[in-house]
């Protein structure tokens, strides 16, 4: 147990390495090249779970984690590591403190391309239909006073900006599911 936590605060500090390389190529994009890389989505739910252990085990949370073998997709594993805390958290903190965080990793093909999808559901209250409409958007929050707002916008455009998709769609008959 030890050696995963050590190994996930190595990876932290490569995504905090990653970011701040990142501020730096947005504020001198002509010093730095194109890099396109990698990420395995089940290891980075995998990974996310363990980043977000401490939050689940103060509630009554259960977890269902489903995987089937997918490929590797196109975005940096720090980034697609944040969508999925993201989504994490936001499910969490919709449960408030009772309910079933189902997640499942797989392939899928979109318009003739393979690639993967990743499910976060969670049995919330779920989005009221006008929500539903603005939940992308920044600084929209649901949580005032407690959140900027900013959190599934930034998914959305990491996501966007890698090629794929972000939706959300309410369960029956409560809860919410979101798929990258």
């Amino acid at each position: 147990e030890f050696l995963t936590e050590l190994n996930l605060v190595d990876q932290q500090v490569m995504r905090i390495e990653a970011i701040v390389g990142k501020l730096l190529q947005f504020a001198r994009p002509s010093e730095f090249g194109t890099f396109q890389e990698t990420a395995k989505p089940n290891q980075i739910v995998k990974d996310s779970l363990v980043l977000v252990n401490h939050v689940i085990m103060t509630a009554s949370i259960k977890v269902e984690h489903e995987v089937q073998d997918c490929p590797e997709v196109k975005i940096s594993s720090g980034e697609l590591q944040q969508v999925i805390v993201n989504l994490i958290m936001n499910s969490l903190q919709a449960m408030a403190g009772q309910g079933t965080l189902k997640i499942t990793s797989g392939p899928k093909i979109r318009d003739g391309i393979s690639g993967a999808v990743i499910v976060v559901a969670d049995t919330g209250m779920g989005i009221s239909e006008a929500q539903l409409k603005t939940v992308f958007d920044p600084f929209y929050t649901t949580k005032l006073g407690a959140g900027t707002g900013l959190g599934l916008s930034i998914s959305q455009t990491l996501v966007q900006n890698a090629g794929g998709l972000v939706t959300v769609r309410n369960l029956a008959p409560r809860g919410a599911e979101f798929t990258v």
